[in-house]
């Protein structure tokens, strides 16, 4: 990244890729270049197991989405580089809405405990050793133990993770997930159809209605009713689901001037730069 910023500045490259946000505050002010910002397409969430004491109510799922320094995470772990979100359906496929629904709200969490009649309790949070996930997680913790929940944190490399998640062995999971094509069925399927065995499943959420809005969206041809399918069932898994939607990344490149026309798309490895020019 360094070497990049080096040569962006110089001119021998036109486009610097993935630029950290401490090198993006420092070219500010460079006449001889612009800062395009473009959002990643993988979701990072926290997954909450609902068999697990506590969390099978509701109202302390509800209550931990409002716990959460989402500000802390976006802005003090990843340097601004991310914005919250509150969907399933990543920026820029069809169905995205950019409203967010829980801004940290640390008495409504605590009425929210009130009301589930929980006075706090301990859990185990279960996350990777990749880039960042460990500070997110304390971030988390932290945050949590404002609403009186102890969080134990267990740092694990994925290949061992993975299976204890897959087999709904784990009470909370920090992780993310990448759509695999462009359309908002790679994302509903996994995180609201719980037959098809992928997110909901593995934090023990089995929701039938959400799961058939899915499934009739998948063979229904008109696009209009297809989204608003996608979009009723994200709104029951924003509110009901076993998730608390944290944020998207996002990539951060210095171009030149000179160059006109990047447009880089919702999965950025499949960016074309045919439509690129100089002036």
């Amino acid at each position: 990244a360094a070497s990049r910023r080096l040569q962006v500045e110089k001119g021998d490259v036109d486009i610097a890729w993935n630029m950290l946000p401490d090198q993006v505050n420092q070219m500010t002010g460079n006449k001889d270049l612009r800062i395009e910002r473009y959002a990643d397409n993988a979701v990072e969430y926290l997954g909450m197991n609902v068999t697990r004491p506590y969390l099978s109510d509701n109202r302390v799922r509800t209550a931990i989405r409002y716990a959460i320094d989402y500000d802390g995470i976006v802005n003090k772990v990843l340097g601004g580089a991310a914005k919250q979100t509150s969907t399933f359906i990543p920026e820029g496929f069809a169905g995205y809405e950019p409203r967010i629904l829980f801004k940290t709200d640390i008495e409504k969490a605590k009425q929210l405990m009130k009301e589930a009649g929980v006075s706090g309790f301990e859990t185990t949070m279960y996350h990777n050793d990749a880039s960042t996930r460990p500070e997110v997680a304390q971030v988390i913790q932290a945050s949590l133990a404002k609403i009186n929940i102890k969080v134990n944190l267990n740092k694990m490399v994925g290949s061992q993770l993975m299976p204890l998640y897959r087999a709904q062995k784990t009470d909370l999971f920090l992780g993310g997930w990448g759509p695999d094509y462009n359309d908002p069925h790679t994302n509903a399927q996994p995180f609201a159809d719980h037959t098809s065995k992928q997110i909901a499943y593995r934090n023990a959420y089995e929701n039938d209605k959400t799961a058939k809005m899915i499934q009739d969206a998948g063979v229904e041809m008109d696009d209009g009713k297809r989204i608003a399918l996608y979009q009723a069932a994200n709104k029951i898994i924003q509110e009901e689901g076993p998730f608390a939607f944290l944020y998207q990344r996002m990539f951060l490149h210095a171009v030149r001037n000179s160059v006109q026309d990047l447009k880089v798309v919702p999965n950025p490895q499949l960016t074309k730069f045919y439509t690129v020019t100089k002036k």
